[in-house]
Protein backbone atom coordinates (compact mmCIF):
# COMPACT_ATOMS: atom_id res chain seq x y z
CA UNK A 1 0.00 0.00 0.00
CA UNK A 2 1.46 3.23 -0.33
CA UNK A 3 -0.28 6.54 1.40
CA UNK A 4 -1.14 9.45 -1.01
CA UNK A 5 -2.15 13.31 0.63
CA UNK A 6 -5.41 14.38 -0.66
CA UNK A 7 -5.13 17.86 1.81
CA UNK A 8 -3.15 18.71 4.44
CA UNK A 9 -5.17 16.86 6.98
CA UNK A 10 -6.75 13.74 4.94
CA UNK A 11 -4.66 11.04 3.69
CA UNK A 12 -5.63 7.74 2.18
CA UNK A 13 -3.83 3.95 1.46
CA UNK A 14 -4.32 3.10 -2.40
CA UNK A 15 -3.06 -0.79 -2.87
CA UNK A 16 -0.29 -1.46 -5.09
CA UNK A 17 -1.78 -4.45 -7.12
CA UNK A 18 -0.23 -6.74 -9.56
CA UNK A 19 -2.17 -7.66 -12.19
CA UNK A 20 -3.38 -11.67 -11.72
CA UNK A 21 -1.48 -13.53 -14.66
CA UNK A 22 -5.08 -15.27 -14.70
CA UNK A 23 -3.09 -18.75 -16.21
CA UNK A 24 -6.38 -20.71 -16.99
CA UNK A 25 -7.97 -17.61 -18.40
CA UNK A 26 -11.24 -18.21 -16.56
CA UNK A 27 -10.89 -16.41 -13.35
CA UNK A 28 -12.82 -13.64 -12.23
CA UNK A 29 -9.79 -11.84 -10.57
CA UNK A 30 -8.09 -9.21 -12.59
CA UNK A 31 -5.31 -7.69 -9.29
CA UNK A 32 -4.08 -8.25 -6.47
CA UNK A 33 -1.55 -7.94 -3.41
CA UNK A 34 0.07 -9.60 -0.85
CA UNK A 35 1.07 -8.52 2.24
CA UNK A 36 2.79 -9.96 5.49
CA UNK A 37 -0.70 -10.37 6.96
CA UNK A 38 -3.47 -10.29 4.08
CA UNK A 39 -3.93 -10.83 0.56
CA UNK A 40 -5.96 -8.18 -1.68
CA UNK A 41 -8.30 -9.02 -4.57
CA UNK A 42 -9.87 -6.93 -6.98
CA UNK A 43 -12.36 -9.11 -8.91
CA UNK A 44 -13.83 -8.22 -12.71
CA UNK A 45 -16.12 -5.67 -12.57
CA UNK A 46 -16.07 -4.85 -9.29
CA UNK A 47 -14.51 -1.35 -8.18
CA UNK A 48 -13.99 -2.73 -4.35
CA UNK A 49 -10.73 -4.58 -3.22
CA UNK A 50 -11.69 -7.22 -0.66
CA UNK A 51 -8.93 -7.82 1.81
CA UNK A 52 -8.76 -11.42 3.37
CA UNK A 53 -6.54 -10.72 6.52
CA UNK A 54 -5.31 -12.79 9.21
CA UNK A 55 -7.24 -11.01 11.83
CA UNK A 56 -10.17 -12.58 10.41
CA UNK A 57 -8.94 -15.39 8.83
CA UNK A 58 -6.70 -18.37 9.96
CA UNK A 59 -2.98 -17.62 8.29
CA UNK A 60 -2.85 -21.45 6.63
CA UNK A 61 -5.39 -19.64 3.99
CA UNK A 62 -3.65 -16.60 3.97
CA UNK A 63 -0.33 -18.25 3.12
CA UNK A 64 -2.08 -20.90 0.81
CA UNK A 65 -3.45 -17.57 -0.87
CA UNK A 66 -0.28 -16.28 -0.98
CA UNK A 67 0.90 -18.92 -3.35
CA UNK A 68 -2.44 -19.05 -5.51
CA UNK A 69 -2.18 -15.39 -6.09
CA UNK A 70 1.64 -15.41 -7.12
CA UNK A 71 1.18 -18.56 -9.88
CA UNK A 72 -1.82 -16.72 -11.08
CA UNK A 73 -3.63 -20.30 -10.87
CA UNK A 74 -6.65 -21.38 -8.40
CA UNK A 75 -7.04 -18.19 -6.33
CA UNK A 76 -10.87 -17.30 -7.09
CA UNK A 77 -11.29 -21.21 -6.94
CA UNK A 78 -9.66 -21.25 -3.34
CA UNK A 79 -12.24 -18.34 -1.75
CA UNK A 80 -15.27 -20.06 -3.47
CA UNK A 81 -14.48 -23.43 -2.00
CA UNK A 82 -13.52 -22.19 1.59
CA UNK A 83 -15.89 -20.40 3.38
CA UNK A 84 -13.59 -19.54 6.07
CA UNK A 85 -12.06 -17.25 3.66
CA UNK A 86 -14.91 -16.39 1.32
CA UNK A 87 -17.15 -15.01 4.27
CA UNK A 88 -14.34 -13.16 6.28
CA UNK A 89 -13.61 -10.45 3.61
CA UNK A 90 -13.31 -6.67 4.18
CA UNK A 91 -14.93 -4.97 1.59
CA UNK A 92 -13.42 -1.28 0.49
Amino acid sequence: MILIKITAALFIFVPMMTVYKNVSGASGITHYEVDEDYVAVKFNGEPRVYYYSSVHIPRHHIEKMKMFAVSGKGLATYINKNPEVRNNATIQ
